[in-house]
């Protein structure tokens, strides 16, 4: 089952609306495309929705859980973006945060609390899915439009 999840996971697009109210689509690539456009050296995109990879959640359910997440991150002294992460046919969305400001395992911590299978590192030219409650992490080039 792990393969499977991390097949999908890799496949994910993600699309980022910064403070500018500007958005940028970043995907998993064969080589790294566009120009890196975030105020820190890293981000790590993460939800709170549907925990344990379950579908079983309702937009309200999810949407309570995010709102925790968001207070811990606010909580932390985290700097964030709005974030929704889709498959490439966006028919499943996951609304959630672009992280900065916080070490990979604090990210790791809060993605343990809220049930989460796994986040994204992205940094200049690299789309890394990082296991949370799995233990994996893949790095393929970044191409952000």
């Amino acid at each position: 089952m792990t393969n499977d999840f991390w097949k999908f996971y890799m496949e994910t697009h993600v699309r980022i609306t910064d403070d500018h109210n500007r958005t940028y689509l970043l995907q998993a690539s064969d080589t790294p495309v566009g120009q890196w456009i975030f105020p820190a050296e890293e981000i790590f995109v993460m939800t709170a929705a549907n925990p344990w990879s379950s579908d079983q959640f309702t937009p309200q359910m999810n949407s309570a859980l995010n709102a925790g997440l968001r207070q811990g991150l606010e909580r932390a002294g985290a700097f964030f973006f709005e974030a929704v992460g889709h498959d490439p046919a966006s028919t499943w969305i996951e609304p959630g945060f672009a992280v900065m400001g916080l070490a990979e395992e604090v990210v790791l911590d809060f993605a343990r609390q809220y049930g989460q299978n796994a986040v994204y590192r992205m940094s200049p030219g690299a789309f890394t899915c990082v296991g949370a409650l799995l233990e994996n992490r893949e790095t393929r080039a970044l191409q952000i439009r």
